[in-house]
């Protein structure tokens, strides 16, 4: 296609453009020393010609691609309905999940009628109602963590950190609240909530510039690929 705007004489590629484009990259990609720019094209199988040429043909890419999207920085205007539009059908980007800085105690079960560890179990929630402090006591008998320091601290999570069922006790509990012994998955459980973060939108004012610039990328990208598919149907391609 460059090809043929050159038979027009419009569209032709200067040489000292070329000479200034190898010169750049001989100066900064190699410290301004030809021999080893030299030496490098070497060792990959080139010769200066063939580099050039390839050069060259970048530029060209180039050019012809901005000429495909001249004009649509400057006149491509999202309109604002659409830029509401797809705030509205992806919110969920711009929103921040529900949080919670979770506690949590577990002992495995026992075996047997007696039940000694769900009876354990009974004994410490009762000490946290009476007013003990669950890290504390997580630190004392959690068996779900070999870190000593952070036992039974699983910091702030989302609902997505654990698998449903501690998950759907542990987000109906308000901070400072201590949940029913949970038994799941072959142990006892023991949830503390310290405190919660809402789930929290991002305004639109707060992200209508970062739409804007999204929406007018995928108009440029789908320009861009209308150009494409139009040299390809004008070409014989032929793969090898």
């Amino acid at each position: 296609e460059f090809k043929k705007l050159e038979t027009k004489d419009h569209a032709a590629i200067p040489p000292h453009i070329i000479d200034e484009h190898v010169e750049t990259i001989v100066r900064e990609q190699f410290g301004n020393d030809r021999q080893a720019f030299i030496r490098t094209l070497a060792a990959s199988g080139l010769t200066q010609d063939k580099f050039r040429e390839m050069e060259r043909d970048k530029i060209i890419i180039q050019a012809m691609r901005a000429q495909a999207l001249k004009g649509t920085k400057d006149s491509s205007i999202v309109a604002e309905p659409r830029i509401k539009e797809y705030y509205e059908k992806n919110k969920e980007t711009y929103t921040s999940e529900e949080q919670m800085h979770l506690l949590m105690l577990s002992l495995r079960k026992s075996v047997g009628d007696a039940n000694p560890r769900r009876k354990m179990m009974e004994e410490i929630r009762e000490k946290v109602i009476a007013g003990a402090a669950f890290a504390d006591l997580a630190r004392m008998y959690d068996e779900g963590s070999s870190d000593q320091a952070s036992r039974g601290d699983w910091g702030w999570i989302s609902k997505r950190t654990l698998n449903e069922t501690l998950t759907k006790e542990a987000f109906k509990l308000k901070p400072g609240q201590v949940s029913q012994i949970i038994d799941a998955n072959g142990n006892y459980y023991l949830l503390y909530c310290e405190a919660k973060k809402a789930e929290i939108s991002k305004p639109l004012k707060e992200v209508h510039d970062e739409i804007e610039k999204k929406l007018m990328q995928e108009d440029r990208q789908k320009l861009q690929q209308q150009w494409l598919a139009k040299l390809r149907s004008k070409a014989y391609i032929k793969i090898f």
